[in-house]
Parts: C-alpha cells; structure tokens; sequence
C-alpha cells in the first residue's frame, strides 16, 4: 500500500512538473484579473455575461461543506463535474484501463451537455439577477466602447 501511494504521489509531483509553467500564468492571470476587475472568468471579463462555468468554483466549495441546496442553485453541473473529475483521477493515477477512448468520449460529451443545459436554465430562470447569472458592467467591450470604466 506503501509503495502505490509513493508511486502515485510521485506521479502526481511530475504531471504538476510538467505544466508548472502553465500553473504559473493562470496563478498570474487570476491574480491579475482578480485585482484589476474584480472577475476572473474570461467570457465575463471580455462580455460582461458568465460563461455555463461560472458559479462552479463556489458550487464545490458548497458541495464540500454540505451545503447541497445552495450548492445546485449556484451551478447544478456541479453535481456531474465532481464525479467525473474524480473518474478522471482515478484513471490516470490509480491504475484504471487506460484504452477507453469511447467510454471517456461519451463520458466528456455528457458531462458538457448537463452543463450547457444547467447554464441555459440558469440564465433564462436568474439572469440578470441571480449569482452568478449577473451582467458584469466592467467588462472589456463596454470599456471600450466608450460605455463604463472599470470598477
């Protein structure tokens, strides 16, 4: 049991190795963003509108605490990205079959699909006033437009 856990700790270790660069710039982006805009997501710093993600970094945390009610109403895929990331791992570093092209095809599709569907009913049942389906007025395109400064 030793030996596996050391194995899969040392495999950990050299996949965060090889994208540290990577881990770097959105460590730097995410600070950057955060301190500047007050908006970290991408579609929302660019659009002003939250992308069918956004929501879901709080959604886990509510999920991890217990909180299941406010958890779904913050970003309901949650309740399929868990499992699924959890799959993932598990193949990758627990020694799952790795030639499960279709499987992890279908898995991905379905996983997109619930979160497209969840962000599409979120919008059309909270937007513009229900976090985290709000309009984000300091986004890019309405500062440059001429239309707000940022916040």
């Amino acid at each position: 049991m030793k030996q596996k856990c050391g194995k899969v700790l040392r495999s950990i270790w050299e996949d965060i190795r090889k994208i540290r660069w990577a881990l770097a710039a959105l460590a730097v982006y995410y600070a950057a963003t955060g301190l500047l805009f007050r908006a970290s997501c991408p579609m929302r710093l660019l659009t002003g509108f939250p992308c069918p993600g956004c929501g879901g970094t709080r959604a886990a945390v509510l999920l991890l605490q217990g909180r299941f009610q406010e958890a779904f109403g913050m970003n309901p895929a949650v309740f399929v990205w868990i499992p699924y990331v959890l799959y993932l791992l598990w193949q990758r570093y627990l020694g799952a079959p790795r030639n499960r092209k279709k499987i992890n095809f279908a898995l991905t599709a379905l996983v997109c699909l619930v979160t497209v569907g969840c962000y599409a009913a979120g919008m059309a049942s909270g937007f513009p006033l229900r976090e985290p389906y709000t309009y984000y007025r300091g986004n890019l395109m309405r500062m440059f437009a001429g239309g707000a400064s940022a916040p």
